[in-house]
């Protein structure tokens, strides 16, 4: 019977289950390279939401502000002021482009009605006189230029 050499207790390498030092610190440098890409995704992110929402506000003004400007006859009232929204004001003020000429009527006939072309330079401010936006518009001027025809 043969024997078998005993191996050398200093060379015989025991398993350990687990992670070594470095195995525990190097895994944590990856997590935190991870969670840094992600945190600066986050960031933008949120500053993009802030961005739009900012964007929608304006939209949103500026839409109150054509609908009101609509309604504004220029040869009648070429400038003027009306405050439209809680703490913001609607300033405008409009110059000529074309001089108001005779409306044509139905069938090419005169109509009773002078119509001109105006520039309204639209300016939307808050309670401090600070401009949050301004914008041209092209709009149509018109007043009566003879009486209602009898029929």
């Amino acid at each position: 019977m043969r024997l078998q050499p005993r191996p050398c207790e200093v060379c015989v390498r025991t398993s350990r289950s687990g992670f070594s030092v470095i195995e525990a610190v190097i895994a944590i440098a990856i997590a935190a390279i991870g969670l840094t890409a992600i945190l600066t995704l986050q960031q933008q992110l949120e500053k993009s939401q802030i961005q739009a929402n900012a964007a929608l506000n304006r939209t949103n003004i500026r839409r109150a502000a054509i609908v009101l400007i609509k309604e504004i006859n220029p040869i009648q009232k070429p400038t003027g002021q009306v405050q439209f929204a809680p703490g913001l004001r609607l300033i405008w003020a409009s110059e000529v482009i074309e001089p108001p000429i005779q409306g044509a009527g139905f069938g090419g006939s005169p109509s009773m009605f002078k119509i001109g072309l105006y520039s309204v330079t639209v300016q939307i401010v808050d309670v401090n006189n600070r401009e949050l936006d301004r914008f041209t518009v092209e709009r149509l001027g018109w007043y009566r230029a003879v009486d209602a025809s009898p029929y």
